[in-house]
């Protein structure tokens, strides 16, 4: 039974693999071996978005790295549906490898809503040492019976409040628009303001 593997994004990752990377080479002139393996990766960003350019450098180190022997394709732009279903896919073996966020990822392996809680770092430098470190690796431990198996952090960046009336720079411009918060953490409302408390 092969075992299912997951990327985490959310608040932190480490794949080293990302952004920098260009994408999969195509030698046309190269004899290509038939593998013994082919594994299918699901990633819900477009084909030039760094995440599918570091996931498609993946593939590629997996071949090389194996003879290719193994073969990773990637399926980039959700074709294989949103995250929470590729989840469930990687549960029963329909996808081998994702990269998701936290959100989704938390309604299968509920410990991980805690990383979503806003002002948990007081910078990058702080993330990656606690992701790094026992707190990071206990999280990384706690997918027993989830039938997922998580590998690495990936840094998605700090996200907290979106509006659609322009930017938010005080508190006076949170008056009026509507602000989310994840459905699932405990929330109160003031003053307009939905958040974490």
């Amino acid at each position: 039974m092969r075992k299912n593997v997951i990327y985490l994004m959310g608040c932190a990752a480490v794949m080293i693999l990302a952004a920098s990377c260009a994408g999969r080479s195509k030698d046309s002139t190269a004899q290509k071996t038939v593998p013994e393996f082919v594994l299918t990766y699901a990633e819900n960003q477009a084909e030039d978005y760094p995440t599918t350019q570091g996931a498609y450098k993946f593939a590629e180190l997996v071949y090389e790295q194996t003879g290719g022997r193994v073969e990773i394709q990637v399926n980039a732009g959700g074709v294989l549906g949103d995250e929470k279903t590729v989840i469930e896919q990687l549960q029963f073996g329909g996808v081998d490898f994702a990269r998701v966020s936290l959100s989704p990822l938390a309604e299968f392996v509920p410990k991980l809503n805690v990383l979503q809680m806003p002002y948990l770092y007081t910078g990058r430098e702080h993330m990656w040492k606690v992701l790094e470190g026992p707190i990071g690796t206990d999280f990384m431990n706690s997918f027993g019976g989830s039938s997922l198996v998580p590998l690495s952090w990936y840094d998605a960046g700090a996200r907290n409040f979106y509006s659609t009336a322009g930017p938010i720079e005080s508190l006076d411009d949170m008056k009026g628009p509507v602000s989310f918060t994840h459905p699932k953490l405990p929330t109160k409302k003031r003053g307009g303001i939905r958040g974490v408390g």
